[in-house]
């Protein structure tokens, strides 16, 4: 990658493409815990106790806000899969429905065609008398 001067941003296998693609958390507060310090600090017993056990508790926030972040993530591909799915359906309704349950629902519409206009009829006869 160095010696051919690949652009990291390019190659999906790096963490500058996972990044700048949104698939890994960029900015968040736990990244600030991790950074070199480089200021030298006396020998303390117990600062190295507190100091481990705030590492750890950092590992486990760190762990849920990825594991977070990946399922919000991947919420979005599951409505436009489900989306697509529901358009897919509509188009080819006619491989799912049989053809005689289209026809009794034909049917059936035409009947309450026919009754809603045999319930006008007599209203415009009405209106025809007078």
């Amino acid at each position: 990658m160095f010696n051919r001067k690949k652009n990291p941003r390019k190659l999906k296998w790096t963490k500058a493409f996972r990044k700048a693609a949104g698939k890994e958390l960029t900015n968040d507060p736990v990244f600030e815990f991790e950074k070199h310090r480089n200021v030298p600090v006396q020998y303390n017993r117990q600062l190295w106790k507190e100091t481990i056990v705030a590492m750890k508790k950092v590992a486990d926030i760190k762990k849920k806000r990825e594991a977070l972040f990946i399922t919000q993530r991947l919420k979005k591909g599951k409505v436009l899969r489900k989306e697509a799915d529901l358009k897919e359906i509509q188009m080819d309704l006619s491989l799912i429905r049989s053809v005689a349950a289209t026809d009794k629902m034909k049917l059936k519409v035409e009947d309450v065609k026919t009754e809603t206009m045999e319930e006008d009829q007599p209203e415009e006869r009405l209106m025809e008398e007078n």
